[in-house]
């Protein structure tokens, strides 16, 4: 059971990859902007529209416009807590995601603007 959804925005590092659940005041040096998701709030399954805070591009971050995020049974056993690992709610939920270069980092020199990029299950797994 697999399905896409519409996300509003995602920042990918080149450097390191950020769950959007992990990204707080304590641990983003750069400031913080409210980003509209789709979030579990607990174990139930139910996904709904959430508010997060994000934080802003940094010199070797890609902004992406998301077009298409899947979610597939990790996903599904991530959010209703069936695995040891516990889960930190708010959780949004998805990877594999197709969308357009929104903006990009100082650093960045393989995207641009405009590109149409995807974003693997796995990030930064290629050295």
């Amino acid at each position: 059971f697999a399905f896409s959804i519409f996300l509003a925005s995602l920042q990918v590092s080149l450097s390191t990859f950020h769950a959007a659940s992990h990204l707080t005041k304590k641990s983003c040096a750069l400031p913080l902007s409210p980003v509209l998701a789709i979030a579990a709030k607990d174990t139930s399954g139910v996904l709904q529209r959430f508010e997060i805070e994000r934080r802003e591009v940094g010199d070797t971050d890609v902004d992406i416009d998301i077009k298409f995020c899947g979610i597939c049974h990790s996903d599904l056993h991530k959010i209703r807590g069936e695995w040891a690992v516990p889960v930190c709610y708010p959780m949004v939920p998805g990877h594999e995601i197709a969308g357009i270069v929104r903006s990009v980092g100082s650093s960045v020199t393989k995207f641009k603007v405009g590109d149409r990029v995807g974003v693997g299950c796995i990030v930064d797994s290629c050295k």
